[in-house]
């Protein structure tokens, strides 16, 4: 076989390798595409260059932030303190509440004073106040000249001569009228012994003792009552006879 004969037996696989060079790549595999997204950096997260500071500004940049100076207080008064606690409350002097005595009341406190009783007047009260009558009766027939007939007790400041007729201790009570006891002595809102009398029960001789003694019937109380009232009040029949016969006027009933 010639020359020319060799040349056309090789012009086929020039041919070929050129139709191999033109044919498309084989198509890439999901992990190689994955492969290639990731190394491929987005373009808007690349950081910009940023741009170099102005000498001035970067000296300013530099420099340290002032910090606000103290305001100057020379010269000006300094504020009074505020106190948060609650104000003092004034001073009040403690006042009583009880009303002011009577002239009843005081007059019986300038009388009894148990340290211008002697020994014996002083025993008397005390036998009065126990209601040991027989030991009162005692002393004012043996030592009358050492009792004060017109002390008062030292609980009530009753008069002796009330604070034994409202018990009913008529021989007592006639001890003491003997020795000039006062008949109409006057003890708290203005009671007499002939009040008391009446109001301690149905005294009815002592009634007439006291009232054959002087006894001030008129006489009221602070409140306004006499001895007719608390007599016609309490229902002491006896007592109203004798008040009536004494001449006593009034009404039978105390409220009205």
């Amino acid at each position: 076989m010639g020359v020319g004969a060799s040349a056309k037996a090789k012009t086929p696989q020039a041919s070929d390798s050129k139709s191999a060079a033109e044919a498309p790549a084989e198509a890439a595999t999901p992990k190689e595409k994955s492969q290639a997204e990731s190394s491929q950096v987005p373009p808007s997260t690349v950081p910009e260059p940023v741009a170099p500071l102005a000498p001035a500004e970067e000296a300013k940049a530099a420099s340290p932030v002032p910090t606000p100076s103290s305001p100057n207080l020379e010269g000006v008064a300094e504020a009074p303190a505020v106190s948060l606690s609650e104000p003092a409350l004034p001073v009040v002097e403690a006042t009583s509440a009880t009303p002011s005595a009577t002239v009843a009341e005081e007059a019986a406190a300038k009388v009894f004073k148990v340290d211008d009783l002697t020994a014996t007047g002083q025993a008397l009260v005390e036998a009065i106040e126990a209601e040991d009558w027989t030991a009162a009766e005692k002393l004012l027939n043996e030592r009358p000249e050492e009792c004060d007939v017109n002390a008062r007790t030292s609980d009530w400041h009753y008069c002796l001569l009330r604070a034994a007729a409202e018990e009913g201790a008529r021989e007592t009570c006639r001890k003491l009228l003997e020795h000039k006891a006062d008949v109409n002595a006057r003890d708290q809102n203005n009671m007499t012994p002939l009040m008391g009398c009446i109001v301690g029960g149905d005294y009815n001789d002592i009634v007439q003792m006291l009232l054959e003694a002087g006894a001030d019937t008129a006489a009221s109380t602070d409140d306004g009552f006499t001895a007719l009232k608390w007599a016609t009040r309490l229902n002491r029949q006896e007592s109203i006879q004798l008040l009536r016969a004494a001449g006593v006027t009034g009404a039978s009933s105390a409220f009205t």
